[in-house]
């Protein structure tokens, strides 16, 4: 299951996927390259978490039957906004409580410069209030953005730091409880990052798996972090790029 990115806006879709999936086609695997309500059309909390969790959950349907793919293993990638989303998604079985119902639980989370600390990503302004948009509040107890006037006249949503908590893969490390005996098939995550990336700093994949690695074995899942030297951010989008070769091993390593 692909996930674009684009800072959850609606200016951006699934096409930017398109290459990465035919490529991956091309290797024998089955691929649904998805698409989400974005900020702008309908999109942003919770709309977009609820439309990839419907997704992710079609392999549960009738069509993904008469298709014969509802049996098989999956793994879930996503490029930036679209990493986050994965991730999100990844983390959900491991939590005291789903935000939504899975149905459906990933082998493998691929996070192509994802953006995985929505509060460090809301603190630097990271594209241009992307947070800010997707959460639909300015938040508490953190500093103002780029049009910091607005943000002070409107002030914080009542349930803004809910909305938080349940969107941001970093907080909901913190909710992450040991296994049941029903989880046999451990989840795996892999932080694909460009040292290059200006879009998204490697920060934001470090903090994460610095938070993971304190957590990640002993309650069911394993974190790892790939950096690539000399790539940027849309080096991920391209199937002869180094970023994309290491998603590629993950893969095959993995799923």
């Amino acid at each position: 299951m692909l996930i674009h990115g684009g800072f959850w806006k609606s200016a951006f879709d699934r096409r930017l996927m398109v290459d990465l999936a035919k490529d991956l086609v091309d290797r024998g695997l089955a691929v649904w390259n998805v698409d989400y309500r974005s900020v702008g059309d309908g999109g942003g909390y919770p709309e977009t978490l609820e439309d990839v969790t419907r997704a992710l959950n079609w392999l549960r349907s009738s069509e993904a039957s008469e298709l014969q793919v509802n049996q098989l293993p999956v793994a879930v990638v996503g490029h930036s906004a679209g990493g986050h989303l994965a991730t999100w998604l990844g983390l959900q079985r491991l939590l005291d409580e789903e935000v939504f119902k899975q149905e459906v639980h990933p082998r493998v989370v691929i996070s192509q410069a994802g953006v995985l600390d929505l509060l460090g990503a809301y603190d630097a302004d990271l594209g241009n209030g992307a947070v800010r948009d997707f959460l639909g509040t300015t938040l508490p107890k953190r500093p103002t953005m780029g049009g910091g006037l607005m943000d002070l006249l409107s002030g914080p949503k009542e349930d803004a730091e809910v909305r938080s908590a349940n969107s941001d893969p970093m907080q909901l490390l913190q909710r992450v409880q040991i296994p049941t005996v029903r989880d046999t098939d451990p989840l795996t995550v892999v932080l694909i990052h460009g040292l290059h990336d200006l879009h998204v700093p490697s920060e934001q994949s470090r903090a994460f798996h610095s938070a993971c690695v304190q957590r990640d074995e002993e309650h069911g899942f394993s974190c790892m972090l790939k950096e690539v030297p000399d790539e940027a951010h849309f080096e991920h989008l391209q199937p002869d790029s180094k970023l994309w070769a290491a998603a590629v091993d993950v893969l095959t390593t993995y799923l």
